[in-house]
């Protein structure tokens, strides 16, 4: 829709929105011909019959005459649909719509082809809404939810599903309406138990005049309260409100019930134990400790370097990659971007090339325990800092990193004798943790261990009389903003929004950050299980216990330095993992090898275990005694590593002793002697400040060449040292 075609149709008449592809003046003096034609009649326009064209037009479009009946053919003739040319010599008669009736033709056809008061024709009323209006209808829809008072901007596709749809739309359409005799016709066709003959509707509404109905008629289908459609056995016009309408209306009027949980007490096929996206981080950080990977220009892993990881990463079902519509490349790809969210990883360069590097808090989070893992990102989805290079403002108001959506609830002030709504921009602390607060009791009313239908939960906690994000509020006095976009105060948008950020949030996060187990029924349907993690990503206390799906694992360490885990606990693995090889199978798979070799202990020690923490480990999840073989190895292995710091330095040069020590002794911790000459500047200059310290104590500081000083008498006169000869035959001359 281009700029300026909008403005041309938010100044056009509002009457004449509808008169996109045809003039509904026009189209409507021909209702009565059409209702005094047969069936047939009827059927043979729409099928046999071409289109005709808009008067004027240098086409004509033809059928020849012997294809149609000759009774409809007739009737249709006389009422002046068709006109009919005779054929020369053999050539048959063609039967010729009139450009007349263009108009009606394009209106009726249109009514034939999309059928909105169809129970399954529902997803035509986009179709209808392009074809009939101009622009799309959203001007429309604009106009209405302004009279209604109703602060929202929407397309078209989202009008109509979220507004145009619901039960309250034909009542706020008419106060967009000024005809008098719309509300008493609304109510009429609402009473009628279905679709109602258009020939009909004036005998339905007393006191108004034919004409005053067709125009309030005219008004409610423009404002699209109200629709036209084709009577499926007879052809004939009918108008009704749209069936989802109908049923929404009559669904409100019964009693509500809160929807039951849907318990799954078999399911078909269990997600992995060792969860999805904190499995696939600690494998990330994993193969980057092992050997630390090239990035591209842009930041991101080289094409050669991909393997490697994908290779790493637990194979996971096919129903759980098309739930969450996940593959390799893309489960690679999250926790690439999950290790650099929680700062695990940093980019380092080195001669033009970067690396991807452990930072220091990712070598402590491997070197941590499987609960403690799970504790530091709990604590760092819980933390609203927000980062000093980041420039999206959700974080800091939305609460999207703990919830994985922007939302907020605001309850509104008074100010003054008004009543005043706190904007997105405004939220604070005490309105984020009510959501927390609010969220925690909802999902804590489910039973720990006990597989539910995703659809059921979302039903459950959702329905407007729970509705966690204003259950126990005035709901007039809230506003709920939603990726920053205000949620209208209607009890159907916010129980819309609500399910959504519920789904949203027990996807994205619980589910995805082991809080939640996934799975799936007999059905091909999404079951979830609480977790007691869930308790410690809201920050409070929890004993892991036995998890959902988990069975005892075995231990079994073996005098060839390879580890067998046999079993589906993840806590063995996950503590196992840092100080080996991976050797075959994968976390999660029931069956997993491991080695313990020289590098791998090398690497751990690095990343900061202990000799003790490994064999602690060790002993720890075996099953059967570690040979000593395996405890002697790795504590000299872990024994025999040394950690460096490779950094530069500034060197200062001297000519004697003395001024190295005047230099030292000016510098202070800045500075460290390397030699009698030499001295270490732990900085990569020398400062202004630190020359004038160096010229008060007498060193200046030049750039010409410095003599060294001569050597000593005795160490002149010393006889050079002779090294120790080789022994065995001397080698022939050359």
């Amino acid at each position: 829709m281009s700029f300026y075609g909008f403005w041309q149709g938010s100044r056009r008449d509002p009457k004449g929105e509808h008169d996109k592809a045809w003039n509904r003046t026009k189209a409507t003096a021909w209702d009565a011909k059409w209702q005094a034609l047969s069936h047939q009649a009827r059927l043979a326009y729409l099928n046999q019959i071409k289109a005709p064209t808009k008067e004027g037009s240098y086409t004509q479009p033809s059928t020849p005459a012997d294809k149609v009946p000759a009774g409809p053919l007739q009737e249709l003739v006389a009422a002046g649909f068709v006109k009919v040319e005779p054929g020369s010599g053999k050539k048959p008669g063609r039967a010729i719509p009139l450009s007349t009736a263009y108009d009606f033709s394009s209106r009726v056809r249109s009514m034939y082809r999309y059928q909105l008061l169809g129970a399954s024709h529902r997803e035509n009323l986009v179709k209808y809404c392009k074809h009939a209006f101009y622009n799309q209808g959203e001007t429309v829809i604009a106009r209405v939810l302004e009279k209604a008072k109703i602060e929202d901007v929407v397309r078209l596709e989202e009008g109509l599903e979220l507004y145009v749809t619901i039960k309250d739309w034909p009542d706020w359409a008419l106060a967009a309406i000024g005809s008098k005799a719309a509300k008493p016709l609304l109510e009429a066709i609402r009473k009628a138990p279905g679709p109602v003959r258009l020939a009909d509707l004036p005998g339905l509404v007393g006191g108004f005049k034919p004409e005053e109905v067709a125009e309030a008629l005219t008004e409610l289908i423009v404002n699209l309260a109200v629709f036209e459609d084709i009577k499926p056995d007879t052809l004939e016009l009918v108008v009704g409100l749209l069936p989802i309408v109908r049923n929404r209306k009559a669904e409100a009027a019964k009693p509500r019930k809160r929807p039951a949980l849907v318990a799954v007490k078999d399911p078909k096929d269990v997600g992995p134990p060792g969860g999805l996206a904190i499995n696939d981080i600690r494998t990330f950080l994993l193969e980057v400790a092992g050997q630390s990977p090239r990035l591209r220009q842009d930041g991101g892993l080289f094409q050669k370097e991909e393997p490697r990881f994908l290779e790493a990463l637990p194979p996971h079902p096919g129903w759980l990659d098309d739930f969450f519509k996940a593959s390799p490349e893309l489960r690679l790809q999250a926790a690439f971007q999950n290790a650099e969210a929680f700062e695990f990883v940093e980019e380092e360069g080195e001669e033009r090339a970067s690396w991807l590097r452990l930072s220091g808090k990712g070598r402590a989070w491997l070197a941590s325990g499987l609960e403690d893992q799970y504790k530091k990102i709990y604590e760092n989805l819980r933390s609203t800092e927000r980062k000093a290079n980041s420039y999206s403002y959700s974080e800091s108001y939305g609460d999207e990193r703990f919830l994985g959506v922007a939302v907020n609830v605001i309850t509104g002030q008074r100010r003054g004798g008004d009543y005043y709504y706190p904007g997105y921009y405004e939220a604070k602390p005490e309105h984020r943790k009510a959501v927390r607060d609010s969220l925690y009791k909802a999902f804590d009313s489910l039973p720990v261990g006990v597989f539910l239908r995703v659809d059921s939960v979302i039903d459950h906690l959702g329905s407007e009389e729970s509705n966690p994000f204003i259950k126990g509020l005035d709901p007039s006095k809230v506003t709920i903003y939603v990726d920053q976009r205000p949620v209208p105060r209607l009890p159907e948008r916010r129980e819309l929004a609500g399910k959504q950020v519920l789904r949203d949030f027990l996807l994205n996060r619980l589910v995805q950050f082991d809080a939640f187990r996934a799975a799936v029924d007999d059905q091909g349907k999404l079951c979830v299980a609480r977790l007691p993690r869930f308790d410690g990503y809201f920050g409070r206390d929890y004993d892991p216990g036995e998890e959902v799906g988990s069975a005892a694992t075995r231990v079994i360490v073996q005098p060839d330095f390879s580890v067998l885990v046999i079993g589906l606990d993840p806590a063995p693995a996950a503590e196992l993992a840092p100080f080996c090889e991976r050797a075959g199978g994968h976390a999660g798979q029931g069956a997993l090898t491991y080695k313990i070799t020289r590098d791998s202990v090398i690497r751990a020690t690095g990343q900061g275990l202990a000799a003790s923490t490994i064999v602690a480990r060790l002993k720890k999840h075996a099953s059967v005694d570690v040979p000593e073989n395996v405890l002697r190895e790795v504590r000299e292995w872990a024994g025999w590593v040394r950690l460096v710091n490779v950094r530069p330095i500034t060197v200062v040069r001297c000519p004697d002793r003395e001024a190295v020590a005047r230099v030292v002794s000016a510098l202070g911790k800045k500075a460290e002697r390397l030699s009698d000459t030499l001295v270490a500047l732990h900085a990569p200059k020398l400062a202004p400040a630190d020359r004038q310290k160096l010229q008060e104590n007498g060193i200046i500081v030049t750039k010409d060449d410095i003599a060294l000083p001569a050597p000593t008498p005795e160490k002149a006169d010393a006889p050079a040292p002779t090294l120790p000869k080789k022994r065995g035959r001397p080698k022939k001359a050359r």
